[in-house]
């Protein structure tokens, strides 16, 4: 199952269409504090994907905190971001960035981590 945090909802729908399409399970976030609090109450995942610039707690921040705590660093966390600026950082705290330019990319980068649901 795949965490996925984007505070803009109509992106936010067409990529959890596209993930399911793809044969994995979602489930959607609009900002990345609930994706934690989620995770928080014992959600079983196999990854977060999460957007950069949202307003309460960014993609940063929760690839930040999933990386400090020993329960949770094993999961693979994607930054999806059109803000490519934060490459380094993403790839420095342990994450793997995908630019949000185009939805190829970010199914690549999913099945290269993760195989797909029956």
């Amino acid at each position: 199952k795949i965490l996925y945090a984007e505070d803009i909802r109509a992106l936010r729908q067409s990529v959890v269409m596209m993930l399911k399409r793809a044969g994995y399970q979602v489930d959607s976030y609009e900002d990345g504090i609930d994706l934690m609090l989620k995770l928080k109450g014992n959600a079983a995942c196999d990854m977060v994907v999460t957007d950069n610039d949202m307003p309460i707690l960014s993609g940063l921040e929760v690839l930040r905190e999933i990386k400090s705590n020993p329960a949770w660093q094993h999961l693979p966390v994607i930054v999806f971001s059109g803000n490519d600026t934060i490459k380094r950082q993403v790839a420095d705290l342990g994450g793997v960035f995908v630019d949000k330019g185009n939805i190829d990319p970010l199914l690549k980068a999913i099945a290269k981590i993760m195989p797909r649901a029956a």
